[in-house]
């Protein structure tokens, strides 16, 4: 990448799927081109794809925002960056407890998501990238099953994957994100998505029934989670109530200040469903969620 190339990503992203290659961008003087929200809070595919271009190296895309919840329609993202041979990059960390995730479906170039968010364990995460793009990747870490041969002429690197897993490997964390795949796997991705498609419904309809609050992103558009604010109550304040009646959530800006900023917000709350979630558990938050807001005003 250098000064007339561009990378297109959205205003949506975490800061790891943003801050990279803003920073890439600052390094080798490329075009960083950020694509907003419609009106109706969804990410303007529209726009990414009138983003790219001729000079388009990378889009970078979420496949399912985290501070919002809603997911943008991939497929046409990728056609037109097929059209000028730019690389497709997928943030699935979100996405990844939610629905199955098949890379020859999406037909990107490279798709990654975190161990924990999909019941497994924190320090550990997947890559996937097609062969051909993974192969003209020079490693940066040294060590380990990454090395073939050293003599002190030369180094000769293992082949793929292990050219790129340099050091040893956090072993136990990998073997417990195998594990969480399989426990989901053998859930069913039809029962999942079905149960939480449940429970998302039932929370929407508790959330859009109270009184000033916020619910970002529209209506029955909302995957896995739903962030909201209230303009009488700080988020801080409000997961703090949240957590005192046992009830977890997420206050913040989520790793998203563009798009929290782009919401002329500073923070907001989020509140995520899973495979262990229940009715009575979204039953249990509306009431807490009706009771915060008469005691904070």
């Amino acid at each position: 990448l250098g000064p007339g190339d561009k990378v297109v990503t959205t205003i949506a992203e975490h800061h790891s799927n943003f801050v990279p290659w803003q920073q890439l961008a600052l390094k080798t003087g490329c075009q960083f081109v950020c694509c907003g929200l419609t009106k109706d809070e969804r990410i303007d595919e529209q726009a990414v794809c009138d983003a790219i271009d001729a000079n388009t190296k990378l889009v970078a895309i979420t496949l399912l925002a985290n501070g919002l919840g809603v997911m943008p329609e991939i497929a046409g993202i990728v056609k037109a960056a097929r059209k000028v041979g730019a690389k497709v990059l997928v943030d699935a960390a979100q996405a990844a407890p939610h629905l199955p995730l098949d890379v020859a479906a999406l037909d990107v170039d490279f798709l990654a998501f975190s161990g924990h968010k999909l019941y497994g364990p924190t320090g550990v995460g997947v890559l996937y990238g097609r062969r051909a793009e993974l192969e003209e990747i020079e490693p940066i870490f040294f060590g380990g099953d990454m090395i073939s041969s050293v003599s002190v002429a030369k180094t000769e690197f293992n082949s793929l994957p292990y050219r790129l897993e340099a050091g040893t490997p956090n072993i136990a964390a990998v073997i417990g994100l195998g594990s969480a795949i399989n426990f989901v796997k053998q859930l069913g991705w039809d029962d999942v998505q079905r149960h939480e498609a449940e429970l998302v419904a039932a929370l929407e309809e508790g959330l859009y029934s109270v009184q000033d609050l916020r619910v970002l992103g529209p209506r029955g558009a909302h995957h896995g989670l739903i962030a909201f604010s209230h303009p009488a109550i700080h988020p801080h304040d409000f997961s703090q109530y949240f957590d005192n009646a046992g009830v977890a959530v997420r206050a913040g800006h989520h790793c998203a200040q563009p798009l929290l900023k782009a919401l002329s917000l500073n923070a907001s709350t989020r509140a995520s469903v899973g495979v262990y979630n229940t009715l009575e558990d979204i039953s249990r938050f509306v009431e807490v969620l009706r009771g915060g807001i008469k005691y904070f005003t």
